[in-house]
């Protein structure tokens, strides 16, 4: 059985209004239905974000048609009801503790630090990208001597700092056990999921810095669809119900 581990922001849902397009919702649940009918696949969401934040999202009748959750870059998986961390307590520990130190520079780039039980999700202010945050994280990593045992990232809206080792490729891999899986994500903070998964693929609207990476790597498990967000989702799901022959149409 083939495992399908999904980005959010930029891939499921679109970046302005968190969301699944109205329109995309009953063609979605279709798609969801048909590739998991017959046992053919499992479906995951793979989000930096925490249970409640998918349950806002996602309508209630997509939500129904997945398998569980691969939450905090991995970190965390979930069932639908309950999360669970994969990481050992004191690597929490130490999280938590680096994400006070980074609370206490006070950043001005800095609108929020969200809830998390693991990884450190950081929010900018409205107009300004993750990027012009990223270095200043990173040199408080470096001051504390913690470059060997995290890592900090850029999804399209906050900056996330995760254990090294920790991947939504890892979550993946935690709940498939050894069987295949599928990436389908649109961004550098996806890397690991893409170019690490048996098979990937990534919407039209890819960033130009993961194509790129792609690219390098002669990546030729990585599909890259001719649609958007949502539809390129909904592609993808109905060529591997109809049994993925071709990885590149």
């Amino acid at each position: 059985m083939l495992h399908i581990g999904i980005d959010m922001h930029g891939t499921l849902i679109t970046d302005p209004e968190e969301r699944v397009p109205t329109d995309m919702v009953e063609p979605l649940v279709a798609a969801l239905s048909a590739v998991r009918s017959n046992g053919i696949a499992k479906v995951y969401l793979c989000t930096g974000n925490d249970l409640g934040f998918v349950k806002r999202k996602i309508a209630p009748e997509v939500l129904a048609q997945l398998d569980g959750h691969v939450l905090e870059i991995g970190c965390v998986i979930s069932d639908g009801e309950t999360e669970t961390p994969v990481v050992p307590g004191e690597v929490a520990a130490m999280m938590r503790a680096l994400e006070r130190d980074v609370h206490a520079r006070e950043f001005p780039e800095v609108y929020k630090f969200a809830e998390r039980r693991v990884i450190i999700s950081i929010f900018t202010v409205h107009g300004t990208a993750p990027e012009a945050l990223l270095p200043k994280v990173q040199s408080v990593i470096e001051e504390r001597d913690l470059a060997e045992r995290v890592r900090a990232v850029c999804s399209s809206v906050a900056v996330d700092v995760v254990p090294r080792g920790y991947s939504k490729l890892t979550g993946m891999r935690h709940v498939a056990g050894d069987e295949p899986v599928m990436g389908i994500a649109d961004s550098m903070n996806d890397i690991e999921l893409v170019l690490g998964a048996d098979l990937a693929a990534v919407p039209a609207n890819v960033k130009p810095e993961l194509l790129a990476e792609i690219q390098r790597t002669h990546a030729s498990h990585v599909t890259c669809s001719g649609k958007e967000i949502t539809e390129a989702v909904i592609e993808v799901l109905a060529r591997v119900a109809n049994g993925w022959d071709d990885p590149h149409p």
